[in-house]
């Protein structure tokens, strides 16, 4: 396109009164009420502010305007807020929503304690009957009064046979965005994967230190903040020393404002931020969502997603929670279940192991093959197919498994990667995987943490005579 590329940066602590904020809020509103989506109507008006903040934050969709002389304003609030958004931006009340949000929340919450309770009462036929009808737990990822949890409109018929499983599911996927496990994975498998955590931050103690929201989750603060490093201390502890020094550094000059699991009121001169704390690719929520259905069946699948959706709603809660909404309902599970105990470290690995997003050569230049979907993303129709992602990766997850049809083409994510792509080098990403031996016990990667999962418990599925048919007239299966 002709013209310059004009940027204009403004600070939302100070300058939400010039009708710029408002107007892109309100384009950018405009543009998703035009798509297709299998979320409940009222849900997706929840939703679509936490995108429009997203736009905010990176100058995307209504916060692009093009000009007469061919040229494009991009205007971008570095350090706006969802409140923002919800109450500068659209006009709605903040309070309203954020309780509203957290009832989403507290509707998984109460499904993931369900699922504990159905556990416990098996062979026990009366007392899950009383269970099912005096809270509609009736085999389907639905709150009390029969609507989907986290507005997912699939889950009307989505039905359930082994709820723990979804527990185990949500659980994983907690872990499969730990910071700790991240760098496990890395150090076991040499992924370049990203890693960081969700912090409570002081507005301003960000505006004195000249840092915003952005920089926290790119670790661009590394190039504002000085931070003293032990190089003898680093090789020896790794990562672990290197995040501490991190968050000592940042705590220290009140940016973060606590360290421990406190959960704190909302108000106008804190917010949640998400620290950056180990670069590198990233991880694809749609391959992780593919690797836990394969490993575990579809049911813990399910789990990820409400899990990935617990992660969405937090960004706007009445309450702030340090390290996070889903890690508190994920340690809360483990009391119950004793997850951290039952499975395998390398198992976690083994999912980010092949959920770390994939670059691979194309014509010469490096291309992206593996998406990471939002929440809003998950949900979106295709305007060619109208699926959304979910069932796009629920036929995959069936071509697999049961031999089913090819998923229909679509793009997915916000970097429009066609799905056939995707799937194909996500297959053989996955074929390494299960093929390639470990040179120190001769066993594959697939068969160490296969065998490691087997001398723990039962979940999970044997995947060799499903997708490896050497292996399948090898054992006769």
């Amino acid at each position: 396109m002709n013209g310059k590329h004009k940027v204009r940066h403004h600070d939302p602590l100070f300058r939400l009164d010039d009708g710029i904020f408002s107007e892109c809020c309100q384009r950018s509103d405009e543009q998703l009420s035009a798509f297709e989506v299998d979320c409940t109507p009222g849900l997706w008006e929840l939703l679509k502010p936490q995108s429009i903040w997203g736009h905010a934050l990176n100058g995307h969709i209504g916060f692009r305007r093009k000009n007469n002389d061919g040229s494009i304003d991009v205007f971008q609030f570095p350090n706006a807020t969802l409140e923002d958004v919800v109450q500068h931006g659209l006009g709605r009340d903040v309070d309203g929503e954020l309780y509203r949000r957290d009832r989403i929340i507290g509707d998984i919450h109460k499904y993931l304690n369900l699922t504990y309770q159905f556990e416990k009462q098996q062979g026990q036929p009366q007392r899950i009957d009383e269970l099912q009808r005096k809270n509609n737990f009736d085999g389907m990822l639905l709150n009390k009064e029969g609507q989907p949890l986290g507005g997912h409109t699939l889950f009307w018929g989505t039905s359930i046979r082994k709820p723990a499983l979804v527990a185990l599911g949500f659980w994983l996927g907690v872990m499969y965005d730990s910071a700790l496990w991240r760098n496990a994975a890395a150090e076991k498998y040499g992924v370049d994967i990203h890693a960081g955590d969700t912090v409570i931050v002081s507005k301003d103690a960000m505006h004195k230190h000249g840092i915003t929201i952005q920089d926290l989750s790119n670790m661009g603060y590394l190039k504002k903040i000085p931070f003293k490093v032990d190089k003898r201390r680093l090789k020896r502890d790794g990562p672990s020393y290197r995040d501490l020094v991190i968050y000592e550094t940042l705590h220290d000059i009140g940016i973060i404002v606590t360290l421990d699991n406190s959960v704190m009121q909302r108000n106008r001169r804190i917010q949640l931020a998400y620290l950056e704390t180990r670069k590198g690719w990233g991880g694809s929520d749609d391959a992780a969502f593919l690797t836990i259905s394969l490993f575990y069946g579809l049911e813990a699948g399910w789990g990820f997603i409400l899990a990935d959706a617990v992660d969405t709603w937090e960004k706007g809660l009445p309450d702030l929670y340090n390290h996070g909404r889903d890690m508190r309902l994920a340690e809360n599970l483990d009391k119950r279940y004793k997850f951290s105990q039952e499975i395998d470290p390398l198992e976690i690995m083994g999912i980010l192991r092949n959920a770390c997003k994939f670059y691979g050569k194309d014509n010469g230049s490096e291309r992206l093959y593996f998406p990471s979907s939002s929440q809003r993303r998950f949900m979106e129709r295709d305007p060619h197919t109208h699926r959304s992602a979910i069932i796009s990766h629920v036929n995959e997850y069936n071509k697999l498994v049961q031999r089913g049809p090819k998923p229909l083409s679509m793009r997915l994510a916000f970097d429009r990667i066609l799905n056939g792509d995707f799937y194909h080098v996500y297959e053989a990403n996955l074929m390494e995987f299960m093929t390639e031996k470990n040179p120190q016990t001769g066993m594959t990667h697939y068969d160490e943490m296969y065998e490691a999962a087997r001398g723990r418990h039962d979940h999970m599925r044997d995947l060799r005579p499903i997708l490896l048919p050497d292996y399948a007239k090898r054992n006769g299966r």
